[in-house]
């Protein structure tokens, strides 16, 4: 029976950017980083990153979205326009 996820990954096309963005922006625990794969910690639950060479992405629609909750929003907001 499965307990819970372990993690979800999604593909990016620039590390270095991404990891910057998930680290920076958003303040989320960098777990590990290599040159192909990165580990994020969130309220106890993994998000990876996996490096694609020539990633663009799916059509829109067609990928996953992740949601998180963060109070106070203003602050949120505010640091990811910076």
């Amino acid at each position: 029976m499965i307990g819970r996820i372990a993690f979800t990954h999604y593909c990016v096309a620039d590390m270095d950017r991404s990891v910057d963005f998930y680290q920076n922006a958003l303040g989320l625990k960098l777990l590990f980083r290599r040159d192909d794969w990165s580990e994020f910690e969130i309220g106890g639950q993994r998000i990876a990153l996996r490096f694609v060479d020539g990633w663009t992405g799916g059509s829109s629609g067609s990928g996953a979205a992740v949601s998180f909750l963060a109070e106070p929003i203003e602050g949120a907001v505010d640091r990811l326009k910076k």
